[in-house]
């Protein structure tokens, strides 16, 4: 049984949900209920209920405040459904974008929409915590882990497997395959950073649940405009089927969101110490995606019988594989913000003991190797897509369309509009 608390300041609608969640078949139990924000909160705060039913607009504290308040003071739990009416559905999507499973309109409430939206409850509720406490300590090593595995940063097999035994992982799938997503929203320049990972998180969250109708998946945030699927493939995938999956998956995230979501699908690896190569392509295919194709897909998946077979690329020294492992890093993150200190933070390293690497182990420093990748990268966008400038020099991470084509003119003797011309 789950805990669940009720929220709204009409006592009619109080009334009717209690007697509709009497039904046994909805497995939850009613621990108490609430009149206002306020005293909602501090209820929550002493029964701990698993799942909050909460009116949107209610006196001394909102449906919208209390959701916010919970998730900075509590955490992930409880997990909100709210209750809205037709002329509130814009503050629905607000509440979406704290981490709310589903919203019921009053007005159309009946036992249908109230199972699926407990079903939905349910479900966040296992992924938040499937192991009976562990899931929020261990999702940060969890998330390392798969960034590790996405960049080729283990040293052998062995480290690879004792760290996936440590995290209890489990890699049994006929085949594997990266999937880089990228979320856009209108204004999402002026959120702040903590509201805007809080946007990709949820969005991150939505997509997964309708990925996993189809297919298996895991998801490791890179930032606050960016997450990475591993999908999990059996004999039965295809590409058809993923492109539905997708196509849902893009769907869900506007009606609850309004964001627009892009996917870069990598090629199919055998096995997950493999999962470099397809992260790779599937970063190589999101720089493609645009209005008209929200899914790229970097090889065709119609045959999950035939995964590449290749074993990854055996370093000549410790030191030439790690800088080999960055430029890959940035090859395939080059549309993220990518300061010395942040790359080093990825791998561990202090920023002066990385740029020595690349001033002994490199043919150009850090910097000028992030800058020449771009522009690389920037020549194949502008031959290659329908792209404008503007959304070439966002997608490759500069801070201004004016600033890429200043550094793509100082690299090539171009501008990127005659190094079009030129090549037409």
């Amino acid at each position: 049984m789950y805990k669940l608390l009720l929220a709204d300041d009409e006592p009619l609608v109080l009334i009717g949900l209690k007697s509709m969640l009497q039904n046994e078949k909805y497995g939850v139990e009613i621990c108490a209920t609430a009149r206002n924000g306020e005293q909602a909160l501090a209820l929550i705060k002493s029964e701990k209920p698993d799942i909050v039913i909460t009116d949107i607009k209610m006196p001394v504290k909102t449906g919208l405040e209390l959701i916010e308040q919970c998730r900075e003071e509590i955490g992930e739990t409880p997990v909100f459904i709210m209750l809205t009416s037709y002329e509130e559905f814009n503050f629905a999507k607000d509440a979406m974008h704290f981490g709310a499973v589903d919203y019921l309109i009053k007005l159309e409430l009946n036992d249908k929409s109230l199972e699926a939206a407990l079903d939905r409850a349910k479900e966040r509720l296992a992924k938040i915590n499937p192991g009976g406490g562990t899931h929020t300590e261990m999702q940060p090593f969890k998330d390392r882990f798969f960034i590790r595995l996405y960049n080729g940063l283990f040293e052998s097999a062995e480290q690879y497997e004792r760290e996936r035994k440590e995290l209890e992982l489990t890699f049994d799938a006929k085949g594997y395959c990266a999937a880089f997503c990228t979320v856009h929203e209108s204004g999402a320049q002026a959120m702040s950073g903590s509201k805007q990972f809080t946007l990709l998180t949820s969005t991150a969250q939505v997509v997964c649940d309708s990925v996993e109708k189809y297919v298996l998946c895991t998801i490791t945030p890179l930032d606050a405009k960016h997450f990475v699927m591993c999908l999990a493939l059996d004999e039965h995938t295809n590409e058809q089927m993923l492109r539905v999956a997708f196509a849902n998956a893009a769907a869900n995230a506007y009606r609850y969101f309004s964001v627009s979501v892009n996917f870069g699908i990598g090629r199919i690896v055998s096995e997950p110490l493999m999962l470099k190569a397809s992260y790779k392509g599937a970063c190589a295919a999101a720089l493609l995606t645009g209005e008209k194709t929200s899914v790229v897909f970097d090889t065709s998946v119609e045959d999950i019988d035939e995964p590449t077979k290749e074993e990854p690329s055996r370093p000549m020294s410790h030191q030439e594989r790690t800088v080999a492992s960055v430029k890959e890093y940035i090859s395939s993150n080059l549309g993220q913000s990518l300061s010395l200190n942040e790359v080093a933070a990825v791998f561990g390293f202090t920023p002066n003991y990385l740029s020595q690497l690349f001033a002994q182990y490199s043919s150009v420093g850090f910097v000028e190797y992030i800058t020449d990748a771009r522009v690389n990268a920037a020549k194949k966008l502008l031959l290659e897509s329908d792209k404008k400038i503007y959304e070439i020099s966002e997608q490759l991470g500069f801070d201004s369309a004016f600033y890429f084509s200043k550094v793509f003119k100082k690299l090539t003797g171009l501008s990127p509009r005659e190094y079009v011309q030129t090549k037409q």
